[in-house]
């Protein structure tokens, strides 16, 4: 089963074609959904900050775990630990003379970096929306992330009502990953590896998980 991970495109290419370290914080957003399935919260929200500390395209998987928490109502204090361990992870470059405040903005100035474009070939709406009408397609901005907001939404919502087993845990982190890549705007089509890797994962562990319900 591992072999195949590294059969899939998104991961073969990743770094060989697009020079790319994805695999990365990909890595540590599948260890938080492993500890979410093992009801370790403490350590699946460290495990979200520490894959947020590589890239912030870590937050396409964050609607699964807002829910989850919701749902089990965990404690706000382990909520902490995502925070906590997204500053340690920056406490070396704090160390090495970065500045505090270009630190803590960094993702922030990367997103206005391609202000002008709606998708960066991620096979989404927008991007058809894009190949359509380049020139009127970056006003519907807006509305992308309306849509956004509403699929998260009904996503939190529905893990409120409906009980998964562990596989079905594993496919609804999918999901999440799926939802978000594909609504956002200004996604490139390697923000789908994450999805990728869920969706694997979730194809073996339906076959091999026994029931487990939230």
């Amino acid at each position: 089963w591992a072999a195949l991970v590294c059969a899939l495109p998104s991961v073969a290419f990743n770094a060989l074609l697009m020079g790319q370290c994805d695999a990365i914080y990909v890595a540590a957003c599948v260890m938080a959904v492993a500890m979410a399935i093992e009801r370790r919260h403490l350590g699946m929200f460290a495990w979200c900050g520490i894959a947020v500390a590589f890239k912030a395209q870590a937050v396409l998987v964050a609607p699964f775990f807002l829910a989850l928490a919701v749902r089990r109502r965990v404690p706000l204090r382990h909520w902490l630990a995502a925070p906590a361990a997204l500053f340690a992870m920056m406490l070396p470059a704090l160390l090495a003379g970065w500045p505090p405040a270009d630190l803590a903005t960094v993702y922030f100035r990367q997103a206005g970096t391609f202000s002008n474009d709606i998708a960066r070939n991620a096979p989404n709406i927008w991007s058809l929306v894009g190949a359509i009408s380049p020139e009127y397609a970056p006003k519907l901005f807006g509305l992308a992330l309306a849509m956004t907001l509403g699929g998260i939404a009904a996503f939190v919502a529905r893990m409120q009502v409906v009980a998964f087993d562990k596989a079905g845990l594993v496919g609804m982190a999918a999901l999440a990953a799926l939802l978000m890549a594909g609504l956002l705007p200004r996604m490139h089509e390697r923000y789908f590896m994450l999805a990728d890797i869920l969706i694997l994962a979730f194809a073996i562990t339906r076959g091999t998980l026994g029931a487990f319900t939230l």
